[in-house]
């Protein structure tokens, strides 16, 4: 009955305007709820044209928590349409209004053209280049190629324990990993179990089971990477400059939490310096990568439930 009501006041509202145009002009900057049964009514109703068009005018308005919801009906409308421009407008106002990892995946899936990709991830770029720079952010890179960047953004923090604070360090060592790889069909087991536990959602990730398998949407990020970086044809001396460039991120990382005697994370540790060694392995060589890892166990000889962790992953 309340429902009803409200709805009832509010279509008398929508009819003292002459058009769509105006109701909209009129309402949205007033927080008028008029506005959002009118497009729930176009939806509702298939005008998709219309749905389209009133989204657009809307998402010009601060909206706040709502304008999530525009941009989705704007999507949906350009969906119907087969309108690429309507769906990666609205895809990429619902990705900007809550950045991360899997908004970023979904977002991605939305546009199959690589040159479309490309021109709406730059804007998402520019949007996102006043802000702290995140982890999500360090993924728009690494999809634009900017391997380099990455790094250079990463230097200024520390890495201490890879908290979501410091998430763009493990996005970055994701980047190097795939870039390293090259055009590799299967990756390392320690690879791809260091990458799953990265790209997964921010809830599991802190899981010290590693072989949870990525969900659709972070496979879909994940395959985006390795398109992006195994373009960049490194040759034997650029892949031994990201090697260092990872090792030093990687054992950093490493001796803060051991060091710190934080058990909890020494499987963690454990599994970025193991996974350092099977891409070594890859890239230069057997020697070199063995040797590492060796040094680690004596670094850390007194350490013996973090010496356990990396018999385990070995």
């Amino acid at each position: 009955m309340i429902r009803k009501m409200v709805e009832k006041r509010e279509v008398s509202i929508q009819k003292r305007f002459s058009d769509a145009h105006a109701l909209l002009e009129a309402l949205v900057p007033k927080g008028e709820p008029a506005w959002l049964l009118y497009l729930d009514e176009l939806e509702r109703a298939a005008k998709w044209k219309a749905l389209a068009a009133s989204s657009r005018q809307v998402l010009e308005f601060p909206l706040g928590k709502q304008r999530a919801y525009v941009a989705e009906l704007l999507q949906r409308a350009g969906t119907e349409l087969n309108d690429m421009d309507d769906v990666a407008d609205g895809g990429r106002s619902r990705f900007m209004e809550s950045p991360s990892l899997a908004t970023l995946s979904s977002f991605i899936q939305l546009i199959p053209d690589h040159n479309r990709l490309r021109a709406e991830l730059l804007k998402c770029d520019a949007q996102l280049s006043d802000q702290p720079f995140s982890g999500t952010h360090a993924a728009i890179k690494l999809l634009l190629g900017e391997l380099d960047e990455v790094f250079v953004k990463c230097e200024p923090f520390k890495s201490v324990g890879w908290s979501w604070s410091s998430e763009s360090h493990a996005i970055a060592v994701c980047g190097g990993f795939i870039a390293l790889c090259d055009h590799k069909e299967k990756l390392p087991t320690s690879v791809a179990n260091f990458l799953t536990r990265y790209l997964a959602p921010r809830d599991w990730r802190s899981c010290e089971d590693p072989t949870v398998a990525l969900d659709a949407s972070c496979q879909a990020l994940l395959s985006a990477l390795r398109a992006a970086l195994s373009g960049l044809n490194l040759n034997s001396d650029e892949k031994l400059v990201w090697l260092m460039r990872l090792q030093k991120i990687i054992a950093a990382r490493a001796n803060t939490i051991v060091s710190n005697k934080y058990r909890k994370a020494y499987g963690r540790a454990a599994e970025g310096l193991i996974a350092w060694r099977d891409v070594a392995k890859l890239s230069i060589s057997e020697d070199v990568a063995d040797r590492f890892i060796l040094a680690i166990r004596n670094r850390y000889n007194r350490f013996t439930a973090f010496r356990r962790e990396l018999d385990t992953r070995s």
